[in-house]
């Protein structure tokens, strides 16, 4: 059985080299490779080959402990026919097209896995990788430990990818995530520059080397916003695409210290293993008023091919932190967002939570990833469960989209949300969207019987530290 399996997989992924990504295998490369002892094909029908379909991975993971009903789950699909790579990470396509170099590395994988592994029925398994005959022949592996090499090919990591500073294993500070809200005008009523953060700003006591994360190739070496702020030596950035489909902006680079081997490898395509110099750290002139230190930082954009950004920190190796977020406020609102309601509501009504996070021992004050609504009953049943958005991923490529609708901005006159260089306040609507990104509808206070209840925030951090608090309602 596992010659016979060898023999497929060698053979579903050979003759892989057409309609690639221009990239093509060097002499030493091509001679590595026919190196391999590929006599058994011969033996093969032919006729048989035709009908191979894919190569298919799942995975669950749980990546909290205080979450364990939270799961982390993706599909990707690898078709060698045109070496597209279809993949689901949750409610986030992460769909690619494999280079043909990487298509190479993953075919020693494959065949160097079939030797030693069994098949074996993985159907009540939520994690196996699948070879599939188109109607008939089915392999499947279902041991995690087994698939970590092709995991690094057809996967988004997840808690588990280096970080650009050394120890590359370790965990630095950062100074705003993702879901944090910024605004930068000079009237704290002005939200029309208001944005999402997107990435992470992930800070350095002092100038310092910027590794690469995971192996890809360069692809832009230059000046960003310039349209903004001209070629300004401060946003400088080098563009890493992945093997395995993302794009990483390490924003910040000092453009004087790009290494000749960047600039060789965006000019040839060159994979850059992971570990490789990037450059330095830009010298970053302001001092940050919450540590009251220089901000030097590399802001981290990982993205989907659509410039999608993907939460920088679900993929990294966690922070240190067992400090919960705090919620500082939960209040209702009306629809329109025009004016607060009494905890008597009689019109359709979205949640309001104020809230915020620290690590253990970094100094800001940052948005918490996820919250949700509960309502109980007086005998402590729930009537009603709303979970906000998740930040996977972000909800649109363009940073300044849904930004007022995902947080409590400007309501009759007054300034709720905050993000500047001395406040941060963070007026979460966590019934605005749903977990998957959904815009949803206000809740209708005639869902419920009349009587007390009880409403109920539950707010979580990167780590999976939650805290809730309560309000009393009347319907």
């Amino acid at each position: 059985m596992k010659i016979f399996i060898l023999i497929i997989v060698f053979i579903l992924v050979s003759g892989c080299d057409t309609n690639l990504k221009t990239d093509e295998f060097s002499d030493d490369e091509t001679d590595e490779l026919n190196d391999i002892d590929h006599s058994d094909d011969e033996k093969h029908d032919d006729e048989k080959l035709i009908n191979i379909e894919s190569v298919k991975r799942v995975k669950s993971f749980s990546p909290f402990s205080g979450m364990e009903d939270f799961f982390v789950y993706q599909t990707a699909v690898a078709d060698f026919s045109d070496n597209s790579v279809k993949r689901n990470f949750n409610h986030v396509d992460t769909s690619f097209d494999m280079f043909a170099e990487d298509v190479g590395f993953l075919r020693e994988i494959l065949l160097e896995l079939v030797d030693i592994a069994e098949c074996m029925d993985c159907v009540e398994n939520e994690s196996f990788l699948e070879i599939r005959l188109e109607g008939s022949e089915i392999c499947q592996i279902c041991d995690d430990e087994l698939l970590t090499d092709i995991d690094h090919y057809l996967l988004v990591p997840v808690r588990t990818m280096l970080w650009p500073f050394e120890p590359q294993d370790e965990p630095h500070p950062v100074g705003h995530n993702s879901v944090n809200f910024q605004n930068y005008a000079e009237e704290e009523d002005n939200y029309e520059g208001a944005y999402f953060h997107h990435g992470i700003d992930i800070i350095m006591p002092e100038v310092t080397e910027v590794y690469n994360q995971i192996s890809g190739r360069v692809t832009k070496i230059d000046y960003y916003r310039t349209e903004l702020v001209g070629e300004n030596p401060l946003y400088f950035e080098v563009v890493v695409e992945t093997v395995n489909g993302l794009i990483f902006e390490y924003h910040h680079i000092d453009k004087n210290t790009v290494p000749q081997k960047i600039h060789e490898a965006l000019e040839s395509g060159e994979l850059i293993p992971e570990g490789e110099v990037l450059g330095k750290i830009v010298f970053w002139p302001m001092p940050d008023a919450f540590s009251e230190k220089f901000f030097h930082h590399i802001h981290l954009n990982i993205m989907n091919q659509d410039k999608i950004k993907i939460n920088p920190a679900l993929l990294m190796i966690p922070q240190v932190d067992s400090t919960e977020p705090v919620i500082e406020e939960i209040f209702l609102i009306d629809d329109n967002r025009t004016k607060t309601l009494s905890s008597e509501p009689d019109e359709p009504f979205h949640v309001v939570v104020k809230a915020h996070d620290y690590t253990d021992f970094d100094p800001w004050p940052n948005p918490v990833r996820f919250s949700e609504v509960y309502i109980y009953d007086e005998d402590e049943n729930i009537v009603f469960h709303h979970p906000g958005y998740d930040f996977i991923a972000m909800m649109d490529s363009d940073e300044k989209v849904f930004v007022c609708d995902y947080y409590l901005c400007l309501m009759d006159g007054e300034s709720y949300s905050l993000g500047n260089y001395f406040k941060r306040e963070f007026f979460v609507v966590v019934t605005a969207f749903d977990i998957a990104g959904n815009m949803t509808e206000p809740i209708d206070p005639a869902l419920f019987d009349p009587g007390k209840y009880t409403l109920s925030a539950r707010s979580c951090d990167e780590n999976g530290n939650c805290t809730e608090e309560s309000v009393e309602i009347n319907f």
